[in-house]
């Protein structure tokens, strides 16, 4: 992109008067996509735990093969 030799080249045409707005931009758009992140995690669990809601005696029944019922005695 620039030249080893002429790096000073890049920051000719800098601006310093710019560089809060810059800043402030970079923070909305972090916080906006930290947001949109945190809203599909949401409906990626909300959806998992629908679906394990809406198959719990099938779930129940697959794992009823695997994890033995024992009765519960209650001593007092």
């Amino acid at each position: 992109m620039y030249e080893a030799r002429h790096w000073e080249s890049a920051y000719r045409d800098f601006n310093a008067d710019n560089v809060p707005k810059l800043l402030i931009q970079l923070q909305d758009d972090l916080a906006r996509s930290r947001r949109r992140e945190a809203a599909w995690i949401s409906i990626i669990v909300h959806l998992v735990l629908i679906i394990l809601i809406w198959n719990e005696a099938r779930i129940e029944t697959l794992l009823g093969k695997w994890l033995p019922r024992r009765a519960v005695v209650v001593v007092s």
